[in-house]
């Protein structure tokens, strides 16, 4: 998880720092691009427990200019998350939502603690997407499938 987690960093700072070799040309540079749009990654640990909790690490990079986003993250059926940094607004079900707004909404994460009821065994998956006015559904890339310890 700590690998991905540092191979993203790596690939964001390396994306955001692009430069246009011709700034006549009027074209977007790399790193315009990559400022126009929003994106999340998500890190599961490699396994989980029944009966135990796992923690869940959400990295958000909005667009450039984004006065707000909301991020909602579903978790597998019958898990609940029991701590979140910051706290989600809103829960339906196993979906939760969060909001963050502002005049230039900047980098963040959500970092969550999941309890895992017992009994639970197989694979599992997470699912979520980022949301803001002009990019409408992202999806949150990264980890999404985790399975019981062996």
């Amino acid at each position: 998880m700590k690998k991905l987690y540092y191979t993203f960093i790596i690939m964001s700072f390396i994306l955001t720092s692009c430069t246009s070799a011709n700034k006549a040309t009027k074209k977007k540079t790399k790193k315009e691009e990559i400022d126009n749009k929003s994106m999340a990654i998500r890190f599961l640990p490699e396994y989980y427990k029944a009966g135990k909790t796992i923690t869940v690490k959400i990295v958000v990079s909005p667009a450039k200019k984004t006065p707000g986003i909301i991020v909602e993250e579903k978790v597998p059926e019958r898990w609940e998350i029991i701590r979140s940094t910051p706290q989600y607004m809103k829960r339906q079900k196993n979906t939760y939502k969060y909001l963050f707004y502002g005049k230039e909404v900047l980098p963040f994460e959500i970092t969550y603690t999941v309890k895992i009821p017992e009994g639970e065994n197989g694979e599992k998956e997470f699912r979520g997407v980022i949301k803001t006015f002009r990019e409408k559904n992202i999806q949150i890339g990264g980890d999404n499938k985790i399975r019981n310890k062996p």
